[in-house]
């Protein structure tokens, strides 16, 4: 299993190296351009694109037979009072210098910072993920990486470091491990062909149940 995350061709806002994040700008030519010689697979059968014409437009033509799931939450970050505009533009703009000196992470004016769209982004995955049958993708004892079966029990957004319930089932993982051990951190967890999380917690109680 492979998970692809892919960035969208460029847009004349790109090329002009302005703040482009909630501006619904589609490709330019040399963005499509590029985009096609890329390449692509026509086999892919589903994709997630965000609202953003930019993102669906790539998607067409990269996999011009995928189904695309529009997912809202995916968005890319809204730069505020920034947006559209490149740093030379805003040289001496005191807000901007002091997003810039933040690291770029505080929120923009009128915007989003680091920490609010990713509790975003992580609630749309969490969105995306059904109770039911799921895999972890995991190497145990030095083996390369092999998928085992679990059943995702629970999902909620209120934490998003634990965004849902996770009960290993795998015969075989049981019977070599027990369940999720240390080293299983971060391992993906895949659903109907997606990544829809990562193993992050071991219940302490229950080593075969764990969060994601």
């Amino acid at each position: 299993m492979r998970i692809y995350l892919i960035r969208h061709g460029k847009t004349e806002g790109n090329a002009l190296n302005r703040y482009i994040g909630s501006t619904d700008s589609p490709l330019c030519a040399e963005g499509i351009e590029k985009t096609r010689l890329a390449g692509g697979s026509p086999e892919l059968k589903s994709v997630i694109v965000t609202p953003l014409r930019r993102t669906q437009q790539t998607a067409r033509i990269l996999f011009p037979n995928a189904e695309q799931r529009i997912c809202y939450g995916l968005r890319e970050i809204d730069f505020g009072d920034f947006e559209n505009r490149s740093a030379t533009d805003m040289e001496h703009d005191e807000a901007y210098r002091k997003w810039v000196d933040s690291g770029c992470v505080d929120a923009c004016p009128n915007g989003e910072g680091i920490d609010g769209f990713s509790d975003r982004a992580v609630v749309a995955f969490a969105q995306e993920v059904e109770t039911g049958d799921a895999q972890i993708l995991a190497t145990v004892s030095g083996e390369t990486p092999r998928t085992y079966h679990v059943r995702i029990e629970k999902i909620s957004d209120a934490d998003p470091r634990r965004n849902m319930v996770i009960r290993v089932v795998d015969k075989a993982l049981l019977a070599r491990t027990g369940g999720i051990v240390q080293g299983m951190s971060g391992s993906p967890i895949l659903q109907n062909g997606r990544l829809v999380g990562a193993v992050t917690h071991v219940l302490v109680n229950d080593p075969t149940r764990g969060y994601g």
